[in-house]
């Protein structure tokens, strides 16, 4: 299957310092149990793991955060 990942717009976010932001509000990422397939990922794509638990970012290929 193919997995599009989304951008968000929302009104809570807000700069703290630099490049770094805060969230008042929960972050609900996608959920799959395995990486998507190449060619489909984008830099900066994420996505939570249920395999492995843990939050994955895609730069050249998957890695954890």
């Amino acid at each position: 299957g193919r997995y599009l990942m989304a951008n968000v717009k929302v009104n809570t976010i807000s700069k703290v310092s630099g490049d770094n932001v805060a969230l008042t509000c929960a972050l609900n990422l996608k959920s799959l149990s395995s990486d998507p397939a190449d060619g489909v990922s984008a830099a900066g794509d994420i996505y939570y793991n249920t395999t492995s638990n843990k939050v994955k970012f895609y730069s050249t290929s998957w890695n954890d955060l």
